[in-house]
């Protein structure tokens, strides 16, 4: 007879065995879609695309409106210094050019513009957060960022199929980690930035179009005259 000590033994084994399987294979998920985006990432030259924006307020636990507009995006001379604009068109009408590692933010209606340099930059220009992880590539991820495997998800809403995968810097940034949802080719196409209070900056990136010639002077932003300039 076969003592329950024993049984309750080989069980324990049994577990780690399968647990240390797990383990390997979700590894082994996580090397082959950090591969699919070093690869976008080394062959994106442009993107041009729809973009949503979504901000939620820990504090007060409320969304802002959704915002919605048009991003043009290219790696720039120094891959983690892309030029990023995006024009909003509702439910206000906005422009930020990120480009050189600064950024310019105009509200017309306001006749306001922000500009800063984008490391020190505060909420203004939240949305250039996320587009950042486009231009990383695999070595700079591992470097800097402690990342987790997640699982499958769909996004947009429930139309593409993407791996999310969880960023957590390793040393102290303005957010506390990063969620990505990526697709089969590699590209980041939606983006959550944590802030460490625990608001939320979401960007959904669909109907992209990859690798067409955008003219630079696109990222050439001048404020129009009249505008009060705020310094960031």
């Amino acid at each position: 007879m076969i003592r329950p000590s024993k049984i309750f033994k080989s069980i324990n084994i049994v577990a780690v065995v399968v647990a240390a399987s797990l383990v390997v294979f979700s590894q082994g998920q996580l090397n082959q879609v950090l591969d699919r985006m070093d690869l976008h990432n080394r062959n994106l030259t442009s993107l041009q695309a729809t973009v949503t924006m979504t901000k939620y307020n820990a504090q007060i636990d409320e969304k802002d409106p959704v915002y919605r507009g048009r991003v043009w995006y290219t790696p720039g001379k120094a891959r983690n210094r892309a030029n990023i604009r995006i024009e909003w068109t509702s439910p206000v009408n906005e422009t930020l050019v990120v480009a050189n590692g600064q950024y310019k933010l105009f509200r017309p209606k306001l006749r306001q513009g922000y500009e800063g340099n984008v490391d020190k930059a505060r909420s203004t220009s939240a949305a250039a957060g996320p587009l950042a992880f486009l231009s990383m590539t695999r070595d700079q991820l591992s470097r800097n960022y402690t990342v987790r495997l997640i699982g499958a998800e769909r996004v947009d809403p429930g139309k593409i199929s993407t791996t999310k995968i969880e960023l957590t810097p390793k040393i102290r940034e303005q957010y506390k980690r990063a969620e990505l949802w990526i697709d089969s080719s590699g590209m980041p196409v939606q983006a959550t930035i944590v802030a460490n209070n625990n608001d939320t900056t979401t960007l959904l990136i669909v109907g992209e179009t990859k690798n067409r010639s955008i003219d630079s002077k696109i990222f050439n932003f001048k404020f129009p005259s009249g505008t009060r300039i705020i310094k960031d």
